[in-house]
Formats: C-alpha cells, structure tokens, sequence
C-alpha cells in the first residue's frame, strides 16, 4: 500500500494545480454583458467563492510544509490568494478591462471566509499551542460572508423598488431610486425646495445630464412618456431625450431622440408620445417591450458657467 500513497499524492497535486489554473482564468477571461446590472452584480460575488476555493486548494499545497505549526499553512495561504487576486486585477489593466479595488476586497474576503470554515474542522488547530474558539471562526466566516452579500442584498432593494414604482421611470425620494441612475459629466447638489426631485449641475460640452441605465423594460401598455423638469436658471435650457432599445443601435438613426426648450425660471411638464418612440428608428420599429435606456441632457451650447435643471419625476401614462 505505501507504494501507491506518492503517485497517487502526485496526481492529486496535479489535479489541484489544474484546478487552481481554471480558478484563475475563470476570473481573468470570463466575461458576462454589462446588463443586466445583476448579473454584473452576481459576477462580482462570485469572486468570493472563486478566491475561496483557491485559498483551499493552497492550504492544501502548504499544509505538510507546516505539521508542527498549522495556522502558518492558513495565514500563507491567505496571503498567496490575496497576492492572486491583486496580480490579476493589475493583469486586467493590460486586456483592457477595469482593475477594481472592490474585487480584491471580495477576493480577501472570500479567501478568508472559506479558511475560516476550514479551520473550524481542522483538527490539528485545537491540538496547537494557539487554540482559537471554533464559535469565533464561524462569527469571523459568517460575517465575511455577509459583507460579500450585502451587494447582492442590495441590487435585489433596487429591483423590488424599481418594480414598485412603475410605471414611474424616475423619481428621487429614497436613495434606492438612484440605484439605476448615472450622471455623465455633471454632479446632484442640493439646495432644492419643494417636491422631492434631483438638482443637476452640469460641466463642459459633452452632452452632461442623466441616465436611467436599465428602466422597466416593457411600455407596451401605455401610450405616453411624461417629464417634469424645472429650468431654475436666467436663461433658456434646450434638453436632450435619448431612448433605446436592448440589441438595438446605439447609432442615432437607430434610436429616439428629441429636443426641447425649457424657458429660463420655467417648470414644464414634457409630453413624449410613444408611437413616437416606436417609430424613431430609421429602419425598423423600436421594441417597446425591451426599452433599454433613458438620457435626458443638456443639449444646448455650453455657457461660461455651469447649467442647471431640476428632474422632479419621469412616468409613463
């Protein structure tokens, strides 16, 4: 029998080698689409248990290099799986992908949490001279965890409260209502009295203003797009609306567009019909069951200084 015990180690060092070698490049090279936003969600989290499963396959490696002192297998290969992760991040920054500081949080994290519940049932640990209580691993294990869902918990909020509101589009009474919200080139400030509503401050000429980067996607049961939107400037404010469909162009014929003029000092409520919106595309019918997006921005010359305007609600009727 002693004869088979070193082959058949090396095949399983070979195995876990190949398996922390898939670990890694599911990281480096798997990509899911941009939308929807939970699956970027659902993306990022599953660095956590990625990182995890190669923080055990290392303690493996490390664990007969250190018989005599195990939570030094833990802490090396703690360390080795963080160095991983950063690496890779600073490896994304050559393939034209974003480095993110948040993915190695999750990376350490999960990494951490899967070492945690490793030791909880490693009985060597309680036989050293340092002698951890197994009920704080699982505290240390579950509160890990819980700081790598708390985005996940947080994208579902988004959701449910996306799906309360409709057919509002946009409004701005809880911070949840920003969760599909992006503004481009400008900044919210406050300052506002009144109904509750978004105060836009927008910079330089590159069409500033705001998005709704993943509406409720269907509108097909309702006829008309309302805006109401303030100009609280001196002067007229022309806006521009943008909407587009998912797998549609992103081409200008190939989407809705419309201009308006807001005067100075001026509250409007915007009417946009939605056969309108259908029928804006140059060569086919934009899907109103797949609205992609909203852009609402400013679209007249930029001035000296920085204009503003007011979005109280964006609905559908």
């Amino acid at each position: 029998m002693g004869t088979l015990h070193t082959p058949t180690r090396q095949v399983a060092k070979i195995w876990s080698f190949v398996a922390a070698a898939a670990l890694l490049a599911l990281v480096q090279f798997a990509t899911l689409p941009a939308q929807p936003k939970m699956l970027g969600v659902i993306s990022n989290f599953a660095h956590g248990p990625v990182f995890g499963a190669l923080a055990f396959i290392l303690l493996g490696w490390l664990r007969p290099h250190f018989v005599s002192r195990p939570w030094f297998a833990y802490v090396t290969a703690l360390l080795l799986a963080v160095a991983a992760g950063f690496a890779l991040e600073v490896l994304q920054i050559f393939t034209r992908r974003d480095a993110s500081v948040a993915d190695v949080m999750t990376n350490t994290l999960g990494a951490g949490c899967c070492l945690s519940l490793a030791a909880c049932f490693d009985r060597s640990i309680w036989h050293s001279r340092f002698r951890p209580r197994r009920s704080l691993l699982l505290i240390a294990a579950g509160l890990q965890l819980f700081v790598m869902l708390v985005p996940v918990g947080h994208a579902l909020l988004g959701y449910a409260s996306r799906m309360e509101r409709f057919p509002t589009i946009m409004q701005f009474t809880s911070a949840l209502d920003m969760y599909f919200i992006e503004l481009r080139n400008c900044e919210a400030i406050s300052g506002h009295a009144g109904d509750p509503a978004l105060r836009v401050r927008c910079y330089g000429n590159d069409w500033p203003g705001i998005s709704n980067f993943e509406p409720s996607p269907d509108w097909r049961r309702f006829h008309r797009l309302r805006i109401d939107v303030t100009n609280p400037g001196e002067g007229e404010l022309t806006l521009g609306l943008r909407i587009h469909d998912i797998g549609g162009g992103q081409e200008y014929e190939d989407r809705f567009n419309r201009e308006f003029v807001i005067g100075a000092g001026t509250r409007r409520v915007v009417d946009v019909n939605l056969e309108d919106i259908a029928s804006s595309p140059a060569n086919r019918t934009l899907d109103l069951s797949r609205i992609g997006g909203l852009v609402l921005f400013r679209a007249s010359p930029a001035t000296p200084h920085p204009a503003e305007f007011i979005l109280t609600r964006v609905w559908l009727e």
